[in-house]
């Protein structure tokens, strides 16, 4: 479970987590949305790219959902947000929660600080 700030507690079943990708052997990218658990790797597949298309791939610019928004403050609680001033984020973009859109954050840890947000995975 991921503690956020105002205290809500984000169960790991409330959120679907998916290692995506590695990206040139230096990060992962990694997709977080809300709904039911995909029944394999195959399913998933499919979820992601239905809301990564739904979601990413518009010209609207629909706001996190607020189990994101919760999800992206404990990551930000644990590790900090990448801005011109920190390099030591582990984020490849800032700031974080400008990769969510609606029910769905695509984003890459940059293995390179330690690429800690995959443990933190539910």
């Amino acid at each position: 479970m991921s503690n956020t700030p105002g205290g809500t507690r984000v169960r790991p079943d409330q959120l679907v987590s998916v290692l995506c990708e590695s990206l040139a052997g230096m990060s992962y990218g990694l997709a977080v949305w809300e709904g039911a658990r995909p029944a394999d790797d195959k399913a998933a597949g499919r979820v992601f790219n239905d809301l990564y298309d739904r979601l990413m791939e518009t010209e609207t610019d629909e706001p996190p959902s607020k189990r994101i928004r919760e999800y992206v403050a404990g990551l930000l609680e644990r590790w900090c947000d990448l801005t011109g001033d920190d390099d030591t984020s582990p984020w490849s973009t800032g700031p974080l929660i400008g990769e969510a859109r609606g029910s769905l954050i695509y984003f890459s840890d940059a293995l390179e600080h330690g690429g800690g947000s995959v443990r933190l995975r539910g």
